[in-house]
């Protein structure tokens, strides 16, 4: 139960910084803008894989990462006062002169998202998002099990993955919004998946930690597709579905992915004895 609403407040509001963004900053360097954001997330999720060696030194353990992680929520104060409101935002509000929130108008918003203007749309983004969630809760999911499993690893080694994933990482998601504006939305994504595929394959029959902690970084950093096909999502639809469009393609229907990915994943491991080859499959 709470790993359930940890997960949905950190999915909802990594998702609404990327809408004020979008809607925030011109379309052409918004790839960029996004892929700063993306970098800068990227930092943060390194953070914990630092501190895990110092931290069962210490003989805290894992339990001092929920510590440490609750500690953002004091910057809440600033957020509430620095952040403002976007102009598509007020600009809706003061068309429809209303902030109550109505569930007809609501219901009504979700179900023409299904209509013939936007349901190819919609259907095109919920399935490409599936994919990526797929491949995401597999090969960023089963890396300690992997490498504890099948390579002998234990907490120290898993401590000196940041050098690489912190610069490779960050590198990656500047990148992507690079690419972004440079080769498009749909061009960026393709060659994002065709290299994730690639580096997924040599990071899973690795023998060497070089190698794995080479292909590990480089993951991180393709882990930039998620910024890609958010900003590509968002586009997509006009200002007052687009939000609820990203919602329901990304975090209900695609989200399912990171679901039966680490199923069929941990069904293939236990049946041929290899997260290796379970993975790389």
């Amino acid at each position: 139960a709470l790993q359930f609403f940890a997960r949905m407040a950190m999915v909802v509001e990594l998702s609404l910084a990327y809408l004020i963004l979008s809607e925030t900053v011109a379309s052409d360097f918004r790839g960029r803008a996004n892929g700063m954001l993306g970098a800068f997330a990227a930092l943060g999720a390194a953070v914990p894989l630092v501190l895990m060696g110092p931290l069962k030194a210490m003989d805290i353990g894992w339990r001092g990462l929920f510590v440490i992680g609750s500690l953002p929520v004091l910057l809440l104060p600033m957020y509430l006062k620095r952040i403002e409101e976007t102009a598509a935002y007020r600009e809706r509000i003061a068309a429809t002169a209303s902030r109550h929130f109505d569930w007809r108008s609501e219901w009504a918003l979700i179900r023409s998202l299904f209509d013939r203007s936007h349901a190819k749309r919609l259907a095109g983004a919920t399935v490409l998002w599936f994919g990526v969630n797929f491949w995401a809760g597999t090969a960023m999911g089963f890396l300690t099990i992997y490498t504890f499993g099948e390579r002998g690893w234990n907490e120290s080694d898993i401590s000196w993955l940041p050098l690489g994933t912190i610069p490779v990482g960050l590198a990656g998601y500047l990148f992507c919004g690079v690419a972004m504006d440079h080769f498009g939305r749909k061009g960026a994504t393709s060659l994002y998946l065709i290299a994730a595929f690639v580096v997924t394959v040599i990071c899973y029959q690795a023998e060497s930690k070089a190698a794995i902690y080479l292909a590990w970084s480089l993951l991180v950093g393709l882990n930039g597709i998620w910024t890609i096909v958010t900003t590509w999502t968002l586009e997509l639809f006009p200002t007052q579905s687009r939000a609820t469009a990203l919602g329901v393609s990304a975090n209900l229907f695609g989200r399912m992915g990171m679901v039966v990915g680490p199923i069929v994943a941990g069904m293939l491991s236990s049946a041929w004895s290899s997260t290796s080859s379970a993975i790389t499959a």
